[in-house]
């Protein structure tokens, strides 16, 4: 959703609260309680195929460049693309030796 307000990672957190929270017009449940009497059996949020489908399309751009960060940070939150992030900066910076490597061995 282009010109939604919240991001998905967003809008997970705000049900979430909602779900849990026992401030005024939330439901207050105990998830961790419903699991353990066998009321619920899994409690997770489920994907957005539509952006899952454009991330896999351009997967290089997004995971391991870290040129299409942001599209990772909107649906995953900020920690997820933070380690991708790093992930693609520590790949840069051992491109290098690891040439080095084959050159000379």
């Amino acid at each position: 959703q282009s010109g939604a307000i919240f991001r998905t990672t967003d809008r997970i957190r705000l049900i979430d609260h909602i779900i849990g929270a026992k401030d005024h017009c939330c439901a207050g449940e105990d998830i961790g309680q419903l699991m353990h009497d066998g009321d619920l059996t899994h409690y997770f949020p489920l994907h957005e195929n539509s952006k899952l489908r454009k991330m896999d399309a351009d997967w290089f751009r997004c995971f391991v460049s870290g040129a299409e960060i942001d599209q990772v940070r909107d649906y995953f939150g900020e920690r997820i693309a933070l380690y991708f992030l790093f992930m693609s900066h520590l790949n840069r910076w051992l491109i290098f030796p690891a040439l080095m490597g084959l050159v000379f061995t």
